[in-house]
């Protein structure tokens, strides 16, 4: 949303302007992306670990 808010807001400058507002709105979009990418990641490596552990049997309490 903050993305096309910012490119909505080229139209009414001028052309250098409208162009640094642009490059501002692509390099939030790969931000956006990025950290998209990075939960999909974290999830599912979080994932992996959940299956992992629930693959141990603990036969003794690791604290005493």
């Amino acid at each position: 949303m903050g993305i096309e808010l910012v490119r909505h807001l080229t139209e009414p400058f001028d052309e250098q302007t409208s162009e640094k507002l642009n490059e501002i709105a692509d390099c939030l979009n790969l931000l956006a992306e990025f950290v998209i990418a990075e939960s999909r990641y974290s999830r599912k490596k979080m994932n992996d670990i959940h299956t992992l552990l629930s693959k141990v049997k603990i036969t003794k309490d690791l604290n005493g």
